[in-house]
């Protein structure tokens, strides 16, 4: 894998990468925790995550329906008042 690493201007450890991926130029930056011994892994890492299919998720879920939450909250609420008074009332 070859590419060109151009230090960026006032990062100490900020690099901006030169390479051809898929028969396109593509740039991009990279930043090393240490020192630039890191640079092939980020690069690496990141030709990774563009051969890496996006993932996609789907929401099997619908979201309750909230008029009925609240009508089902309030037959609670009116049920435990109920069984409150009977106690209070023994």
């Amino acid at each position: 894998m070859e590419y060109t690493v151009n230090k960026i201007q006032d990062q100490s450890l900020g690099f901006n990468i030169t390479m051809q991926h898929n028969g396109k130029e593509i740039n991009f930056n990279v930043v090393c925790g240490s020192n630039e011994s890191e640079i092939p892994d980020l690069v690496a890492h990141h030709i990774s995550f563009l051969e890496s299919p996006t993932p996609t998720y789907q929401n099997t879920t619908q979201a309750p329906n909230l008029q009925t939450v609240v009508e089902q909250q309030q037959a609670l609420i009116e049920s435990l008042t109920a069984r409150l008074t009977a106690l209070e009332n023994k």
